[in-house]
């Protein structure tokens, strides 16, 4: 098993509704200086968003608050680790 597949699963496991995941005043100010950043950078035209991002974005509104949590989680940790 590769380790970001290892990675995704701890993500995953840890995510489950049992517990209810937030995030700190912290992690949401880095998320949102985060999303600012790449939406200055990012295409005007919905034409060049890959499909499977379209799919997130779709879904999006309607996901449960502890998978929207655990995706936001595994973006910021792949963000500082590619710093």
């Amino acid at each position: 098993m590769n380790r970001r597949h290892t990675d995704f699963q701890s993500v995953a496991e840890k995510s489950q509704p049992q517990q209810k995941q937030t995030l700190t005043a912290n992690q949401e100010h880095r998320l949102q200086t985060s999303l600012q950043k790449n939406s200055e950078n990012s295409p005007k035209s919905t034409d060049s968003i890959p499909d499977d991002l379209a799919k997130i974005s779709a879904a999006w509104p309607s996901l449960p608050s502890h998978i929207k949590a655990a995706i936001k989680i595994m973006v910021e940790t792949f963000g500082a680790g590619s710093k």
